[in-house]
């Protein structure tokens, strides 16, 4: 079969520009491969570093919480501590109180005036063993 060269030289750019294509295509493939492969180790990487970092997280939670226990243990030992010295120190504020009123009263001092002292409430009936000696 004979054909024209007219009909050749078609042929033949039609063939040269189908090659040229298909080389585009592979390049255009081979750079695709080549994204894919580094978004891969990018992301193989990002999960293991993702990994590490909820571990660390995880651990960190856990310290913490183990820390804001204690602190509670100390918070609590110390309110129950702070109580208790308070209610001390009511108690000798309240025998110094009583000791006063007993040594003015030992002293001569009137009912009366240790009532203007101060040391003495205006009902005597308030709080038992504040009333002065006679």
């Amino acid at each position: 079969m004979i054909i024209s060269r007219r009909k050749y030289d078609t042929l033949r750019e039609e063939l040269d520009q189908l090659k040229a294509e298909r080389e585009a295509d592979r390049q255009a493939r081979r750079r695709l491969v080549v994204d894919l492969r580094e978004a891969h180790e990018s992301l193989t990487k990002i999960t293991a570093h993702d990994g590490r970092l909820s571990a660390l997280l995880q651990t960190t939670q856990r310290d913490q919480g183990a820390e804001v226990a204690r602190l509670e243990g100390r918070l609590e030992r110390t309110v129950r501590g702070c109580a208790r010295y308070r209610s001390e120190l009511e108690d000798r504020d309240r025998v110094i109180g009583r000791l006063t009123v007993q040594l003015m009263g030992a002293m001569g001092y009137s009912p009366e005036e240790l009532r203007l002292l101060g040391l003495v409430p205006d009902r005597a009936d308030s709080e038992p063993g504040l009333e002065a000696a006679s």
